[in-house]
């Protein structure tokens, strides 16, 4: 069976507005590594028997078999910063940092979006209050600070390699009028989608069934 694993991941991020101050958390986790060998593969087994009858020798029997390897796909979405990020209200351009991995056995694209959490607890021990304003999401040119001269407005990540990463930056504004303490949590997801061709954005990816397949 080909296409077996995660195919969406999100992480919450934490905004806290406060009178003089505000702050942005997200959740950590810990990548995990593709291993073994490219989608794809064929391998192949091979068996030799040598024996004897009556103490002659007899003809060796040889067999092989061959399968293709099948694609698994897995991906993180982790906390690139590790902290709450302090605001004032009234900011704009204030960044979450995100990794997202690829630990799959294949290239993909993966599909990014973010939403507005609804209350409840989140990231670094705080709660959601109110809303960020003019969410955007940007992929990192490399340096890992944002810059949005430099760094691209995107809702995709386009051909990442098995097990590489890229840094995503979550950008929003921060409204006036906040009380100390305030919070605003948003939710990065993403979607494993097929990868392939560069510069556009593959389908949602699907899980197939039998064997030899990628």
């Amino acid at each position: 069976m080909s296409n077996i694993g995660d195919q969406e991941m999100n992480k919450s991020g934490r905004l806290l507005g406060t009178v003089g101050a505000a702050a942005l958390a997200v959740l950590i986790a810990d990548p995990a590594l593709a291993s073994g060998t490219q989608a794809g593969s064929s391998i192949t087994n091979n068996v030799t028997v040598s024996f004897q009858v009556g103490g002659v020798s007899q003809t060796a029997e040889a067999a092989a078999n061959t399968f293709t390897v099948d694609r698994k796909i897995t991906m993180t979405v982790a906390d690139a910063d590790g902290a709450t990020t302090t605001v004032s209200p009234g900011e704009n351009n204030m960044v979450t940092k995100f990794t997202v991995t690829n630990s799959s056995n294949a290239v993909l694209d993966f599909g990014l979006a973010v939403a507005q959490q609804t209350g409840n607890a989140g990231a670094h021990s705080n709660t959601d209050s109110f809303d960020a304003t003019n969410l955007r999401i940007y992929v990192d040119n490399g340096d890992g600070v944002f810059n949005s001269g430099t760094d691209t407005l995107v809702s995709y990540i386009d051909e990442l390699a098995a097990d590489a990463s890229k840094t995503v930056f979550v950008v929003s504004d921060i409204p006036l009028s906040l009380a100390t303490g305030s919070v605003a949590a948003v939710t990065l997801t993403a979607t494993a989608r097929e990868g392939g061709t560069s510069g556009s954005q593959g389908n949602v990816v699907t899980q197939t069934s039998g064997a030899n397949t990628s």
